[in-house]
């Protein structure tokens, strides 16, 4: 004999979830015509390689350091692929909490469930180890890759090709590999993207920007711009808006650029004596302290907090209780 038994639910809607966003094709394309790439016409010299991993339907992972808009690069992979009539999935690790993470791994409708669709997990490296594990036992033994076309990111270190966690996926699930160079790798282009998003800005600004200074072009080429093309999109908007006789000056530049190298080195300067763990106390107590210190950088959510340390909530509410 055989027994059915039906039970009747509502799914929540995908966009309520926090972390899992579903795009249709337009809604791809409109996002890459809107990106660094389009505007800058970036991409003209990776038609080639985008072609062949489009014509390929094995697992992608696209690399890339802080800021070299990786998504906008997918939904044009997306919009152009054999795909593109069924959704595109973006699954970002960084913003996915745990309803969002039950929801992926462990029910019936979620996205690793279904077939023939875009899925792109978005920095996976951001995970804590253990649910990184758990992802790749979930995309492998449920054979994500088969129905659906797979694309992942990650973050590389400042100079690497990829990261540590981003080869690990890399090598389980047979990735091919798309790398992202950052901006200070494009210093002879610098002139042309200058004056492409320059041209763009004028559609979008009210004063006209007709140039820059002689100086200004050296300056940018200069510049590490460790945020790469997130950091040129935000300095050249602020440099249109700064000049008063419609032309980019070396004294605006060498101002803004200054303030940015300062900003960046306040990011990654120690907070004085908080940042001093004190090592000779017991091991609960070490804990405790590096428990409260990611809570606050957290701003008190304690979910985003459990899931940087990899441990569940009650753990991490025993860790801050224990006196």
């Amino acid at each position: 004999y055989t027994t059915f038994y039906f039970s009747e639910s509502r799914a929540s809607a995908p966009d309520t979830r926090r972390g899992i966003r579903y795009l249709d094709r337009e809604e791809a394309e409109e996002k890459y015509r809107a990106s660094f790439y389009s505007l800058t016409n970036l991409t003209r010299g990776m038609q080639d390689q985008l072609q062949k991993i489009n014509s390929s339907s094995q697992p992608l992972i696209v690399c890339g350091e802080e800021g070299t808009c990786k998504e906008q690069v997918v939904c044009h992979i997306y919009g152009s692929g054999a795909w593109r009539k069924n959704p595109l999935v973006i699954v970002d690790c960084f913003l996915l909490d745990e309803k969002g993470w039950s929801f992926l791994t462990d029910h019936h409708n979620s996205p690793l469930a279904k077939s023939d669709s875009t899925i792109f997990l978005q920095d996976v490296d951001l995970l804590p180890p253990q649910k990184q594990h758990q992802l790749m036992v979930c995309l492998l033994t449920m054979e994500v890759s088969k129905r659906n076309r797979l694309i992942l990111s990650c973050v590389c270190p400042t100079g690497e090709y990829i990261s540590q966690d981003g080869m690990a996926f890399a090598e389980k699930l047979e990735c091919l590999n798309l790398f992202l160079p950052p901006l200070r790798q494009r210093k002879q282009q610098m002139a042309d993207l200058v004056a492409f998003y320059l041209n763009h800005l004028n559609t979008k600004l009210e004063q006209q920007t007709l140039g820059t200074d002689d100086g200004v072009l050296r300056l940018l080429q200069d510049y590490n711009w460790p945020h790469n093309y997130s950091q040129f999109k935000r300095v050249m908007h602020e440099l249109a808006l700064a000049c008063p006789n419609r032309c980019i000056t070396e004294a605006d530049a060498a101002q803004i650029l200054e303030r940015e190298k300062s900003m960046t080195a306040a990011g990654k300067q120690p907070q004085g004596e908080a940042q001093t763990l004190n090592l000779r106390q017991p091991l609960n107590q070490i804990n405790r302290e590096i428990a409260k210190r990611v809570l606050e950088e957290e701003r008190g959510n304690q979910t985003a907090t459990a899931q940087r340390l990899g441990i569940g909530r009650t753990t991490l509410w025993r860790m801050l209780s224990q006196n």
